[in-house]
C-alpha cells in the first residue's frame, strides 16, 4: 500500500480502457486534451474506444477488417455525427414526413377550389426532401416507415 496513486495518469493503460467506455465522445476528447499523456495515439486514437463509441451511439455493426484501425472508427464517427441526414418522401397527407407547406399559397393562388383539393396540392412529394427540424433532435439512430 506505500504506492498510492495520486495522480489519474499514474494509472496503467489497461486500467484507463476500462473507464473509457463510461465517458461520452465530449468527455473522452476532453479527457485527452487535458495532459500531454493522454494526447498520444494510442490513448486518443484507441480503437477500442472509438469503434464501442460508434456501434453503441448510430448501431453500426461491428466491421471486422477495421476493427483495430481508431483513426478510421474515429472518422466514422465524426462523419456520422455531423453529416447525417435524414430524407423523406411519398404522401404527406397527415404531415408524418416532416415537411412543412405552406397551405395559405395554395389558398391565395385559387380560393375558389375545394379545401381537400388545396390541402391535396401540397400533399406529395415526389424527391426525397431533407426533413426539416432535425438537427435539434441530436443524434437519429434508427428511423421507422410504414
Amino acid at each position: 500500500m506505500a504506492d498510492k496513486v495520486t495522480n489519474l495518469t499514474e494509472l496503467p493503460l489497461d486500467i484507463l480502457v476500462l473507464v473509457f467506455p463510461y465517458l461520452d465522445a465530449n468527455s473522452f476528447l476532453a479527457l485527452c486534451s487535458t495532459c500531454k499523456a493522454f494526447q498520444q495515439p494510442s490513448i486518443r486514437l484507441d480503437p477500442a474506444y472509438w469503434s464501442y463509441a460508434t456501434r453503441s451511439v448510430f448501431r453500426v455493426p461491428n466491421q471486422p477488417v477495421v476493427q483495430h484501425d481508431g483513426v478510421r472508427w474515429q472518422k466514422m464517427y465524426r462523419r456520422l455525427l455531423t453529416q447525417s441526414r435524414v430524407y423523406t418522401w411519398g404522401n404527406n397527407t397527415h404531415h408524418r414526413l416532416g415537411h412543412s407547406y405552406d397551405d395559405e399559397e395554395s389558398v391565395v393562388r385559387n380560393p375558389r377550389a375545394p379545401l381537400f383539393r388545396r390541402f391535396h396540392q401540397n400533399s406529395y412529394c415526389s424527391l426525397p426532401t431533407e426533413m426539416e427540424g432535425t438537427r435539434e433532435l441530436g443524434v437519429i439512430a434508427d428511423l421507422q416507415c410504414g
